[in-house]
């Protein structure tokens, strides 16, 4: 949707309420009262055949009588009556309607069945509707309190650059109200509730267009349209504007019938947290995150690195930050020397100078040193970043060192947060003057730790969009029409068919081929060279070791003879009534690590890319790394690097190193086959695959694929 659409809604010149009522006091009421008490300075238009006026403005009839195609129609009437008020919003020309009304899909079957008609009508005439059980919105900068909520009630509201969006309206503007506790400013607060139609998705990515907004927060229950998750992700990047999510509920995707290991180890909780982290998102788990994160957000400070510098006037504070930079993988490496020997030359013999640097309660004797450690730490090139972190600085000797952070903080560009334990009333206007100045602020080391740590991830996932945007190496593969036709059919490929459809990709698989007999057998055996393994083909054993289907390291003729009897007996024992296609006939590979590559279609967020330790114990390890389809060479390699089994491939204990490359190789490969056929793939494994030694390349050894 395009952001001039979604301006009329957000940022209306005109608004109807039907229903609107008389009693301030009531739902119906709220919005008309809100809107007048906040200053909104469009036109508004009551509608109630029950008044003719209401706070001295003509009330009319219905929607046909009011004057003008308005922009925003606010719907308060019950359930029964909704559709054909936005049957009046259609004929009427109204841009959009805002359903508060509730009733629907969250009160049972007949509330579902008529929020699914208001879906219909959505997508048949191009209106579009916010809702229903929602509570409206609020755009601080513009004065427009189109909601009931009881947070409005409250005067002066405190404007800012935080856009939040909450698919719970009661939870999203008690959000707002504590904010504006806290002094947090706002540039929205819109809820969506059911989101028959406009979605979380579609709020965002306005927001991320506005140029009031700095930062975009959301409490999410659920994620519709998934597929659009990467996009609007990247599209945070693109603007430079973070993203913090409040996501509840664990909704996993083992609970269905999982054919693969990805998709039995694989939930949306797991996908999720991974996504965050690909993109810079936040996951914000409680209220007071969602003020932090935007405290520091405000600033538009980004860091190019994550060596964060720490100075403080308590040792044990200081060392509670570092140890808590340190647990979130931030570095706390040693300074410069010459910015070393600087400090030392200004604090006691009892302080220290290393990071972090404690210039001790010496600062109330001499205040000027504490202003030049902060000074020549932000000029240290092994600092990104700064905590500066104060205890109980009180009196003029507050307001002073809160004057001296002020401006040392405004000749840097590095991101600096304050950690000031003491309370509002020993060290009020001090804190006060940070505050007022646009400087992070928080009553605790670890807050204000945490605060650079939301900072430096997404610091670091904008550099990755920006500067490793590699372009995709291979067009959509050319199939041969047979496996075309079995990616249309619903079911499983055969493994066979698998590998056809990774090789068609550029991922290497091991020679083999189908027999139909054990003579068959040995003489393609002979062909392949020896050893040799053997596996039976059916599109309706997908586990095929548990019937007995595979013999391994068949070192002759008579061994695969007899093996190839021997699977076919097993089978028929083991598995009646499963369709036997054929033997697969394929060569052994040997003296590599074995590793895991999957592909899941997840309900919630879309095509997702799975790579672990392979072999029997995946399932028991679970030692994997996830990422949102496509991806580029330097997420592969992050994939990489975040399993603890990395060490592994890299040659631990005097091992051979893995071809690291060649496995990036299969892992963008696989991510162009996600690209193409994701919408008609459940699930997708290769497991294992073989990473051979450094230069020699992978082999797909088996390959389980799922389609719709």
């Amino acid at each position: 949707m395009s952001t001039s659409a979604l301006n009329r809604y957000l940022s209306p010149r005109s608004i109807a309420i039907i229903g609107a009522s008389q009693n301030s006091n009531s739902i119906a009421g709220k919005p008309l009262d809100f809107l007048v008490r906040h200053g909104y300075t469009g036109a508004l238009y009551p509608v109630n055949p029950r008044y003719e006026e209401i706070k001295g403005m003509r009330c009319y009839p219905d929607l046909a009588s009011v004057p003008e195609p308005v922009d925003l129609v606010i719907v308060v009437v019950a359930a029964h009556g909704v559709l054909d008020v936005l049957s009046q919003c259609v004929d009427c020309g109204a841009g959009y309607a805002s359903i508060i009304s509730s009733g629907f899909a969250e009160s049972g079957d007949e509330g579902r069945l008529l929020q699914q008609r208001i879906k219909e009508l959505c997508d048949s005439t191009g209106l579009r509707v916010s809702g229903p059980n929602a509570q409206g919105f609020l755009n601080v900068r513009e004065n427009i309190a189109a909601t009931f909520s009881p947070a409005l009630a409250m005067d002066g509201l405190w404007p800012g650059d935080l856009g939040f969006v909450s698919q719970s309206g009661a939870f999203g503007f008690s959000v707002f109200s504590l904010g504006q506790q806290e002094e947090i400013g706002f540039s929205h607060v819109v809820t969506t509730g059911n989101e028959a139609d406009l979605t979380w998705m579609d709020i965002a990515e306005h927001l991320l267009d506005d140029e009031g907004t700095r930062s975009v927060s959301a409490y999410l229950e659920g994620i519709r349209d998934g597929h659009r998750f990467p996009q609007l992700a990247r599209k945070a990047l693109a603007v430079n504007k973070p993203l913090s999510l409040f996501k509840v509920g664990r909704t996993e995707v083992g609970s269905r019938a999982a054919a693969s290991h990805t998709a039995a180890i694989t939930g949306t909780h797991a996908i999720f947290d991974a996504a965050c982290r690909q993109f810079g998102i936040q996951r914000t788990r409680d209220i007071s995150d969602i003020f932090d994160y935007a405290r520091v957000f405000s600033t538009g400070r980004r860091t190019a690195g994550t060596r964060t510098g720490i100075v403080t006037t308590s040792g044990g504070a200081g060392v509670m930050a570092a140890d808590e930079a340190v647990e979130l993988g931030l570095k706390v490496e040693p300074l410069e020397d010459r910015t070393r020997a600087a400090i030392e030359a200004l604090i006691p013999p009892f302080g220290s100078a290393r990071n972090p640097v404690d210039v001790t309660a010496e600062v109330m004797r001499r205040p000027e040193s504490f202003r030049k450690a902060m000074e020549v730490m932000l000029a240290d090139n092994q600092v990104d970043m700064l905590a500066i972190v104060l205890t109980m600085v009180t009196g003029e000797q507050a307001m002073d060192r809160a004057q001296d952070i002020v401006e040392v903080v405004e000749a840097s560009a590095k991101p600096v947060v304050v950690a000031w334990s003491v309370c509002d009333e020993l060290s009020g206007p001090a804190l006060n003057h940070l505050r007022n100045n646009g400087i992070p602020l928080y009553p605790s080391p670890v807050r204000a730790v945490r605060a650079l740590k939301a900072v430096a991830d997404f610091s670091q996932a904008a550099a990755r969009y920006h500067h490793c945007q590699q372009p995709r190496e291979t067009g959509p593969a050319t199939l041969p029409c047979n496996l075309r036709d079995r990616l249309a059919a619903s079911g499983a490929l055969t493994e066979y068919e698998g590998k056809k459809l990774l090789a068609a990709y550029g991922i290497p698989v091991v020679r083999e081929t189908v027999v139909q007999t054990p003579e068959e057998a040995v003489a393609a055996a002979t062909v392949i060279g020896y050893p040799v393994a053997l596996k039976v083909v059916s599109r309706g054993l997908q586990h095929k070791t548990q019937a007995g289907g595979v013999r391994l390291n068949l070192a002759d003729a008579d061994a695969v003879r007899v093996a190839a009897a021997e699977i076919f007996e097993n089978v028929a024992a083991k598995a009646p009534g499963v369709e036997v296609e054929g033997l697969l006939v394929g060569e052994m590979v040997y003296d590599g690590t074995e590793m895991i590559l999957g592909m899941i279609r997840d309900p919630e967020l879309g095509t997702t890319l799975m790579l672990g330790a392979g072999g029997i114990f995946v399932e028991l390890i679970q030692d994997v790394s996830y990422r949102l389809a496509p991806i580029n060479r330097t997420e592969a390699n992050e994939m990489i690097d975040e399993l603890k089994s990395a060490g592994v491939l890299a040659g631990a204990r005097g091992r051979v190193p893995g071809d690291r490359a060649a496995l990036v190789d299969a892992l963008c490969r696989l991510s162009d086959l996600a690209e193409d056929l994701g919408d008609r793939i459940n699930e997708l494994e290769i497991n294992p695959l073989i990473v051979l030694p450094e230069g020699q390349g992978v082999r797909a050894l088996d390959a389980l694929i799922v389609t719709d």
